[in-house]
């Protein structure tokens, strides 16, 4: 059985679509888990008439907002009894074949504990925005191999709700480390999971992870806690596999070059880098000149 999680925070506008795709599911062997993490619009109006579904194990509404959407995935894992865990995040949708999918292709692999599928990017409105290129193959990963392959410079697994895992596995990985962040909680978590179990990647688009006001505002706003975080993520991969800093150190430091942060946010996380992996630094640096000379110019072309 697998235990669908669905964490809810001021979604009412998407509630009816994800509860659809979810209760709708080709694999019907599941239970749901909703949890209201205090929501200030209508969404309770949403879910109340769905407490009384077959399905529906637990209807949880948190009188004060926890500040982590993090925290409720522990809640949820705790009151769930499925062998699998589906993190169905509220305002996003799924292909009616992804449990299935996702379960067929688990069920070759007896030692993965996370798999993932790939997406594509909607809009409020459903509209699809992009398409993850995908061939339908299935790629299998040691847990180091996935760290070292696929998480190194930052996530592939761009949303928690194109994943399911093993509620075992989830139970060996220490909680505390991920779900006190405010943003990159999930990547925490995968970095995590691949320290104690086998990962999955399923090449098919069946999911659908939406962007709209709320959200994308919410992550450029803390952007800069999130390059903070993702540090403390890539220093737990380093230091777990004794990778050097000549390994990752250019992709790294080109990567948070093209944030476009304010200097004040910029500086802390140069100073925290200089601490821990001072290549990244100097790298940065190289990469924040040549791009304000590519830019100096492209302007003198025009």
């Amino acid at each position: 059985m697998v235990s669908v999680i669905i964490p809810n925070y001021n979604h009412a506008l998407f509630l009816g679509e994800r509860l659809n795709t979810v209760f709708l599911q080709t694999y019907q062997d599941f239970e749901v888990i909703i949890l209201d993490d205090h929501s200030t619009d209508n969404s309770l109006e949403v879910l109340q008439p769905y407490a009384t579904y077959p399905k529906v194990s637990h209807l949880v509404v948190n009188e004060i907002n926890s500040g982590s959407p993090f925290e409720q995935w522990k809640r949820g894992v705790s009151l769930a009894k499925g062998e699998w865990i589906w993190i169905a995040e509220s305002d996003d949708v799924a292909d009616l074949t992804f449990l299935e999918r996702m379960m067929q292709a688990v069920a070759d692999h007896p030692t993965v504990g996370l798999a993932y599928s790939h997406l594509r990017w909607i809009d409020a409105a459903g509209k699809t925005l992009g398409v993850d290129q995908v061939d339908g193959a299935k790629h299998y990963y040691t847990g180091k191999q996935f760290a070292v392959q696929k998480l190194l410079y930052t996530t592939t697994i761009y949303n928690v709700s194109s994943c399911v895992f093993r509620r075992d596995a989830f139970l060996q990985v220490d909680s505390s480390f991920f779900e006190t962040m405010r943003c990159s909680g999930d990547y925490g978590f995968y970095a995590q999971m691949a320290q104690v179990t086998d990962v999955l990647e399923v090449m098919e688009v069946l999911t659908g992870y939406r962007q709209h006001a709320s959200n994308t505002s919410r992550q450029m706003m803390k952007v800069g806690v999130s390059c903070q975080e993702d540090l403390a993520v890539l220093n737990l991969i380093c230091d777990k596999y004794n990778i050097p800093q000549s390994k990752y150190a250019k992709f790294w430091a080109r990567m948070q070059t093209s944030h476009h942060l304010p200097w004040s946010i910029r500086s802390q996380i140069l100073k925290a880098y200089w601490k821990k992996h001072p290549r990244i630094v100097l790298w940065s640096f190289y990469y924040l000149i040549y791009n304000l000379l590519r830019r100096i110019w492209r302007n003198l072309k025009r």
